[in-house]
């Protein structure tokens, strides 16, 4: 489409690691200045300069040999891709419009999460619950007008919050053979009333995933793989 897009990025890290016996320790944390520009055919251009920092850190336990208890948090970015960002009409259709939104701002996740692993000589068992915060989540929202034109563009919505678990186990290879099986699940409160509270909601969605593989021959090999993902509500 003739469009730029143009990211400049600046950081600095820093990271501290101690032992203390069966506890460890580790904290970190990542200083950064972003410049970004996007500019159209046209000539106008949108500009978006921010700064943010990203503290992280954990602290482990071993209780046994093979077992490890570790609580965990860290802070995470995800910025808008350009299709996101670029509001030229692509669209062929004048009754289906699809536009992105150059006015898109940084997407910010506060995680914390406990993880509690079981290490034996078959395999490994490992479940992890979760607690997130995201600002600035965003996602596709749909309008149509009184003249029945639909318009499908990208919005920043207000706070997000997820808590689930997952629960994973992991077989070593026996004669040959091994695999893995994991389900997790997670409870979705979403607060769009930035927007309008129709676009509010929660929603609890769960997944499985099973994989096993192994040689039937030294010069043949097979592998088979079940997954599963419950449906899920979204902003529209």
């Amino acid at each position: 489409t003739g469009f730029e897009h143009n990211e400049i990025f600046n950081s600095l890290y820093g990271t501290l690691t101690r032992r203390f016996g069966r506890f460890g320790a580790q904290l970190g944390v990542r200083a950064e200045r972003a410049d970004t520009r996007f500019e159209l055919p046209n000539g106008d251009s949108f500009e978006n300069d921010y700064a943010s920092v990203f503290p992280s850190g954990n602290i482990s336990y071993e209780l046994d040999e093979g077992k490890q208890v570790r609580l965990s948090y860290s802070r995470r970015i995800r910025r808008p891709r350009p299709g996101i960002l670029n509001p030229i009409n692509e669209s062929t259709d004048p009754l289906n419009r699809y536009i992105g939104n150059p006015y898109i701002e940084p997407q910010y996740t506060n995680s914390f999460s406990l993880d509690m692993s079981l290490t034996e000589t078959w395999g490994t068992v490992r479940l992890s619950p979760y607690y997130r915060t995201t600002e600035n989540d965003w996602a596709q929202i749909k309008t149509v007008d009184d003249e029945g034109v639909s318009t499908v563009t990208w919005e920043n919505l207000a706070p997000q919050q997820t808590m689930g678990a997952s629960l994973t186990a992991s077989l070593r290879p026996i004669h040959g053979w091994g695999g893995f099986a994991s389900i997790s699940g997670n409870h979705e409160k979403r607060d769009a009333s930035n927007l309008a509270d129709t676009y509010s909601g929660s929603s609890t969605r769960w997944s499985a995933r099973f994989n096993i593989s192994g040689n039937i021959t030294p010069l043949l090999s097979a592998q088979m793989m079940v997954a599963y993902t419950t449906a899920g509500d979204v902003p529209r």
